[in-house]
């Protein structure tokens, strides 16, 4: 495929989000080019991240495929309070609903192997999950159920990627490419600036343009883009993990549905926790969501936490023998 010519997409990054979309418009015979800044494995990249040293783990993967490589495919839906204003946080509300976006998610869950979109909703669930989950006792006006799938077979977009230009002529997935900056002549982009090496540099020309970079890279390429537009980079929002609290219940509870139930051979259901809106709104707090999870002494184990969360998300090698020693152990 000539890069030369104009192509009719240019998405930029190959991760979850570039990836649905790619295969999306590929199936519509569409003419794409996909802009990835790293290798085809996380070894081959060259990238550096550099600032105050935080002292976590990266949860980020630059290489084909993205953060798809270190996912375990855990899927829900946001809520649709995250799309409403309040009042108690500053700028909230958003152009759409959740009502809106339904039937968009009911056509990507099949993509990632979702055969029962409407068991997100506690209401759908056959009468023996939602049994299950009752069995728990707690108060439902302080907290209500939030439920994600698991398809078993986790949809890996490096593997997608490198099938779809097989199968699409159309298609071509540009690895080793920094997305630089978009370069614009008045009110349109002319073209997208694209690093191939240290030292030289080509135009990515395209109809339109998706940006799917990730939280942190996709707001740099807009501001070294230099867009007139004050609220680029202001709205990082991301999910850490740790434990709040513990909790002893006076009898055993074998609700295997709040940790992960296997209800069909290819999928998983399980139950978070989220603050209902009108305590959310009493306590000005934003959306949260929690999880029980077995515990195997009493006092919070943040050690053995570290090491369950790092082997659920890394597939890089990046655990230690010595980690997975003091998991078992």
């Amino acid at each position: 495929m000539d890069l030369e010519n104009k192509f009719d997409y240019c998405v930029i990054g190959s991760g979850i989000g570039g990836g649905t979309i790619t295969k999306y418009l590929a199936d519509k015979n569409k003419s794409i080019v996909v802009i990835e800044a790293g290798a085809n494995s996380h070894k081959g990249s060259d990238i550096i991240n550099i600032g105050r040293p935080f002292g976590l783990r990266s949860t980020t993967s630059i290489q084909k495929g993205g953060t798809s490589n270190l996912w375990h495919g855990v899927l829900s839906l946001l809520d649709a309070v995250d799309f409403e204003k309040r009042e108690w946080i500053n700028d909230s509300g958003w152009p759409i609903s959740l009502k809106e976006l339904i039937p968009h998610y009911q056509s990507v869950s099949k993509y990632f192997g979702v055969e029962d979109f409407e068991y997100f909703f506690k209401e759908n669930l056959t009468e023996n999950l939602q049994c299950e989950i009752d069995s728990v006792q707690f108060s439902r006006k302080i907290l209500e159920n939030k439920i994600f799938q698991q398809p078993l077979n986790i949809l890996n977009f490096k593997d997608k990627l490198t099938s779809l230009e097989k199968k699409y002529r159309r298609l071509k997935v540009l690895t080793n490419a920094k997305a630089c900056e978009f370069v614009s002549n008045g009110e349109n982009v002319e073209y997208l600036k694209v690093g191939i090496n240290k030292s030289k540099f080509i135009n990515i020309k395209a109809n339109k343009y998706i940006l799917c970079a990730g939280a942190l890279e996709s707001p740099r390429i807009l501001l070294n883009s230099k867009f007139k537009n004050k609220n680029i980079g202001r709205y990082l929002m991301d999910h850490p993990m740790g434990n709040l609290c513990q909790i002893k219940f006076k009898t055993p509870q074998k609700a295997q549905i709040y940790s992960a139930k296997k209800y069909k051979s290819n999928i998983a259901i399980k139950s978070g926790l989220t603050f209902t809106k009108s305590i959310q709104k009493k306590y000005k707090i934003p959306n949260h969501c929690f999880y029980f999870r077995p515990s195997f002494s009493e006092g919070i184990d943040n050690k053995s936490e570290q090491v369950k969360l790092s082997l659920l998300a890394f597939k890089d090698g990046k655990i230690s023998l010595k980690d997975i020693f003091f998991l078992f152990r």
